[in-house]
């Protein structure tokens, strides 16, 4: 019997990797972050959230809530 749970955590995996390797996601998400958006807005965000990369993305968080506050 395959572990459903197993298989939707690879597949989970799998698609967060797609999108945060993707350059043009990359391109994107430093043109949403440009315009003073959130950057948890953002798919890239969620990938590295998935991928437990946000050290990535922490810096533009921090910069964002300081910008909004």
């Amino acid at each position: 019997m395959i572990n459903i749970f197993t298989e939707f955590d690879a597949a989970c995996m799998e698609c967060a990797s797609f999108i945060f390797d993707s350059e043009e996601i990359q391109t994107s998400y430093i043109e949403h972050i440009k315009s003073h958006n959130d950057p948890r807005d953002h798919i890239f965000y969620q990938a590295s959230v998935v991928l437990g990369k946000t050290d990535t993305t922490l810096k533009d968080v921090m910069e964002y809530d300081q910008w909004i506050s």
